[in-house]
């Protein structure tokens, strides 16, 4: 579990622990890049693959203070035909910095090819329910990411 704060200002919490960082030989860096590609998409309010825009269908995270990422790059065990993506939470400023810290939508993150280290290709609203992370384990594990904040990868 870690945390880092994107050039562009957001952060990016991991909620999974530093051995599960690399998924198949692709390292934290190119999750990173893809992460930031997406938040500076997401903030240009560009749609998603379903034509939706964030500043309208998932108004209260928009535009994104930071990005709780819940699982790395990964195959859909619900959706079979989905491809690979990176699941995360989007929070604004507003429900990053309140109390408890909140969330107001779940994306998948897409890379080209179903390779992070290809570059980002898209995203998909999966949902704009409010999250507030009340689970005792995700709380445990944003602290813990939170107080192992990182300094940007070198090959970054």
């Amino acid at each position: 579990m870690a945390a880092y704060t994107l050039p562009s200002g957001q952060k990016v919490i991991f909620l999974y622990e530093d051995r599960d960082q690399s998924y198949k030989g692709r390292g934290i860096e190119d999750h990173l890049k893809v992460l930031e590609c997406f938040a500076a998409i997401w903030n240009s309010n560009y749609p998603d693959k379903c034509g939706r825009f964030p500043s309208l269908s998932a108004t209260n995270a928009w535009p994104a203070g930071a990005i709780v990422v819940s699982s790395g790059h990964h195959k859909s065990n619900h959706s079979i035909g989905e491809d690979q993506h990176i699941t995360a939470y989007v929070c604004s400023e507003a429900g990053w910095n309140s109390v408890p810290r909140r969330s107001n939508a779940c994306v998948h993150i897409y890379s080209m090819d179903e390779d992070v280290s290809m570059g980002f290709m898209g995203y998909w609203i999966k949902n704009s329910n409010s999250n507030n992370f009340k689970s005792k384990l995700v709380l445990e594990k944003l602290q813990r990411a939170l107080e192992n904040e990182r300094k940007m990868p070198p090959n970054y």
